[in-house]
């Protein structure tokens, strides 16, 4: 499994990861210099305090990979 990184090593493309703070961890992305670090958490508010670090997400096991798009 990977380490926890640095917030300010963390992609600021979109892409989804796991977010950390000493009081929580959520996934979440950058969505950019207006709308800072965004959380996916129905019920949550969509802003997420500034992070501490980062962690990228893991792979989906292959069987969910499998029956997820297929379409």
């Amino acid at each position: 499994m990977s380490e926890w990184k640095p917030i300010d090593t963390a992609p600021k493309d979109g892409s989804h990861m796991l977010l950390y703070r000493p009081e929580s961890q959520f996934v979440g992305y950058y969505g950019g210099a207006n709308s800072g670090w965004r959380i996916d958490a129905p019920g949550l508010p969509a802003m997420f305090p500034l992070p501490t670090h980062w962690m990228p997400l893991q792979d989906l096991p292959i069987t969910i990979q499998e029956n997820c798009c297929d379409g």
